[in-house]
């Protein structure tokens, strides 16, 4: 039993100090997390988690369509 609450600690420690890492790194949207990590009882620490990885998201933005290609002079 001691194993498992240490294990269970640490997970939480662990998705604690991912989301204070991606409110830094905002260009980071892809992180995976086992099924095991995600049926932690504190859903309030994985909620923050997750929330923070959808605000990473790139945002789907305007760009530039296809334009022509300036023709190099020889």
């Amino acid at each position: 039993m001691k194993i498992i609450l240490t294990f269970a600690l640490s997970i939480i420690i662990g998705l604690i100090k991912l989301t204070e890492i991606l409110k830094v790194c905002t260009h980071v949207h892809d992180v995976e997390v086992p099924e095991k990590v995600e049926n932690v009882d504190e859903k309030e620490v994985f909620d923050a988690f997750r929330k923070q990885m959808a605000e990473n998201k790139p945002k789907k933005g305007k760009g530039k369509k296809g334009g022509k290609k300036k023709k190099k002079k020889s």
